[in-house]
């Protein structure tokens, strides 16, 4: 029997705030991630970037990690303060997960 490794299909879902219906190309960030206590800068950014691409975007965190340019220990506390603050959600299916990404936790 072959060894053969498992392919991964991984989803994510957005849950945006409002949409105004212009379908511009810059990204709003919501006063309340900006001024969220509980964050960081680093975290602030984080959900920037994450929120600043289309829903069809497919997020991986490792590939995430990779453009960094941060340091492993360090992107990993900012990516679960995310997880911890609401703001992000991992929902594991047979085969893969879907990273649910919240605009407000």
């Amino acid at each position: 029997m072959k060894n053969e490794k498992q392919e991964f299909k991984n989803r994510t879902k957005y849950i945006r705030g409002k949409n105004d219906g212009n379908g511009s190309y810059y990204t709003k960030v919501s006063n309340q991630l900006i001024n969220d206590n509980e964050l960081d800068f680093l975290q602030v950014g984080l959900m920037t970037y994450l929120l600043s691409h289309s829903d069809s975007f497919v997020v991986s965190k490792k590939t995430i990690f990779k453009s960094s340019g941060f340091g492993k220990v360090v992107f990993d506390r900012a990516w679960k303060g995310l997880v911890d603050n609401g703001y992000l959600e991992v929902v594991r299916f047979q085969g893969g997960v879907e990273w649910v990404i919240r605009e407000e936790p």
